[in-house]
């Protein structure tokens, strides 16, 4: 459902680091960048998946969240606590885990 993507960009958007626009969010599919001087999506996404969550880099800054009946409204705030979490307590040391294009 758009609504729970729209409630938790407008959540990252908040973010210090993270660039995103809740007023793209047309679909399950939640897109956005994570500031250059705290790492890449890379980075992040593997430092995420250590918190049990996937979200996948895209390119060197972007990253993309998608939900699906294994993600609802109630899992947003672990999502988005998992982000603020890597934010705060940086993730430029995190090892690129994964294969694939965006996975280096």
């Amino acid at each position: 459902n758009a609504c729970y993507q729209s409630k938790g960009q407008a959540c990252l958007a908040a973010m210090d680091g993270i660039r995103c626009n809740p007023d793209e969010v047309e679909s399950n599919l939640v897109f956005f960048e994570v500031d250059a001087t705290l790492g890449t999506a890379v980075q992040l996404s593997s430092a995420l998946k250590l918190l049990g969550v996937a979200i996948g880099p895209m390119g060197g800054q972007r990253l993309r969240a998608v939900t699906h009946l294994d993600v609802d409204a109630a899992d947003m705030p672990v999502v988005l606590e998992a982000i603020q979490s890597c934010l705060s307590r940086g993730f430029k040391d995190a090892v690129a885990t994964g294969s694939g294009p965006y996975s280096k």
